[in-house]
């Protein structure tokens, strides 16, 4: 299985990736890379046993700056907003396959503080 790296959460890091692509990453330890590049790594990591649970997107600003392109509140908004939609069409996907009327579907939430997300961004 790819490396973890030291990362207290066990998420997989740039060396989960193959040396051409992790080299690519805007951070040294975090999965960042422009479209192409991150759905080749979502292969990869799928491939090597990883599911892959979310993304978030990064800029890269002129002059090197990285971050979000809005406030981190906004950002959080919009992700809670988004994971609302995406769990309220799974719970109804659900509801509607006749094999799942006996097993409750129940949904692992992943989230991180402001604090942890910029320990771990560079």
């Amino acid at each position: 299985m790819p490396s973890t790296s030291s990362n207290p959460a066990n998420r997989p890091s740039v060396e989960a990736l193959p040396p051409d692509l992790g080299t690519k990453s805007l951070s040294e330890r975090e999965i960042v890379l422009g479209s192409e590049d991150a759905l080749r790594a979502v292969d990869i990591l799928a491939a090597n046993g990883f599911a892959i649970l979310g993304w978030e997107g990064w800029m890269e600003y002129p002059g090197g700056r990285i971050g979000h392109h809005e406030p981190w509140e906004t950002f959080t908004a919009e992700a809670a907003d988004f994971c609302r939609r995406a769990m309220n069409i799974a719970h109804s996907e659900w509801m509607e396959d006749a094999d799942a009327a006996d097993v409750c579907l129940s949904f692992c939430v992943t989230a991180i503080s402001w604090e942890e997300h910029e320990a771990r961004r560079l």
